[in-house]
């Protein structure tokens, strides 16, 4: 599930800008968000596998 909303999440903008051509032009500004979603999603993600893995450790 996780897994699903972070694609569906990743790829909605590609979405919209395919379906309005003229955002085309603003995907470049874009991009310094992209990196930032992107690194603090690795970190929710890396967490999350780290809470996971010390739930089963401890159980």
């Amino acid at each position: 599930m996780l897994l699903f909303i972070y694609a569906l999440g990743r790829s909605l903008p590609l979405l919209v800008v395919g379906t309005f051509t003229g955002l085309v032009k603003k995907v470049d500004r874009l991009q310094v968000w992209s990196d930032i979603s992107q690194r603090i999603s690795g970190v929710i993600l890396l967490l999350l596998g780290l809470w996971f893995l010390w739930d089963k450790i401890l159980h």
